[in-house]
């Protein structure tokens, strides 16, 4: 047994000596040439590339497809600080410390996570979008990302009025009037609309998340509609002109029948779409 323990610990040791006799390595100081730095997401025809980026078209929609609509953020805001939707509590489940009852009561204080959780995630995405437009040049996609951004810059105007207008990252404006939000808004999507890289097209079920140039009109339409609650001054006609290129690109037709909307949706057919009547600008202060 000691002759076999003897050996044992002979044979470890001479692996243990074996291995550490060669301790070179390469080290490299420079990129292998199979290593790239363009962004290896890209994102197919949506207008990705344009010159190595941290962020894809897809990366700036990201925050708006993985919780605006969810609870306790912009969806929830919107909902229950309307007459629409109203949070009952049973006992303490649901109560959350009141700020539901707040919320449907237009009662909430700077301390609210839900509004808090709303405008940092607004800023999340405008970060996103500016991180974009910083790093690509591709005409399409900045198109895109420029409505996006607007977009998300409509949501903040809507709801509070007097925000900082962040157009690069890393920079903190001071806050602008709500009147110069508005312009804002309406500036970029004029310009992108009448860039015309914008699709023309509705982009299809898959793609259903992206903007083309009926939604951003859509979106005019609807900053247009309260318009005289954002600057003081109403612009029914060009709410209705902006309306009109929606309605007559013929991609969209307004139907009260839901048994007919999301149906042919899901097979892809174009002409049963609908502009959501319940998604509204609010107008709150």
């Amino acid at each position: 047994m000691k002759y076999f323990k003897f050996l044992f610990n002979v044979l470890i040791s001479g692996a243990l000596v074996s291995s550490c006799t060669d301790i070179e390595t390469d080290l490299s100081d420079q990129l292998s040439e199979d290593v790239t730095t363009e962004d290896p997401g890209g994102d197919g025809g949506d207008g990705g590339g344009g010159g190595g980026s941290g962020s894809t078209v897809a990366s700036a929609y990201n925050t708006l497809l993985s919780g605006t609509a969810g609870h306790n953020n912009y969806f929830s805001v919107q909902e229950v600080s309307s007459d629409e939707v109203a949070i009952p509590s049973k006992g303490g489940d649901w109560f959350d410390g009141g700020i539901w009852v707040d919320m449907h009561r237009h009662e909430w204080t700077t301390t609210s996570g839900p509004l808090n959780n709303t405008y940092n995630t607004q800023y999340a995405g405008i970060g996103e979008c500016n991180r974009y437009l910083d790093n690509n040049t591709d005409p399409k996609g900045v198109a895109q990302v420029r409505a996006l951004r607007a977009y998300y810059y409509y949501r903040l105007l809507d709801l509070f009025g007097r925000v900082k207008i962040v157009t690069e990252n890393e920079t903190d404006p001071p806050q602008s009037d709500r009147a110069d939000v508005f312009k804002f808004v309406e500036n970029e999507l004029n310009e992108v609309i009448a860039g015309g890289n914008l699709p023309t097209t509705r982009i299809g079920v898959e793609g259903a998340d992206r903007f083309n140039e009926a939604g951003a009109n859509a979106l005019l339409a609807k900053l247009y509609l309260n318009a005289e609650v954002y600057t003081g001054t109403a612009q029914w006609q060009d709410a209705s002109n902006a309306a009109d290129e929606v309605i007559n690109s013929g991609l969209y037709m307004l139907t009260e029948d839901y048994g007919e909307v999301f149906s042919p949706m899901n097979s892809g057919d174009p002409e049963h779409i609908l502009v959501a009547p319940y998604d509204q600008p609010s107008g709150k202060n």
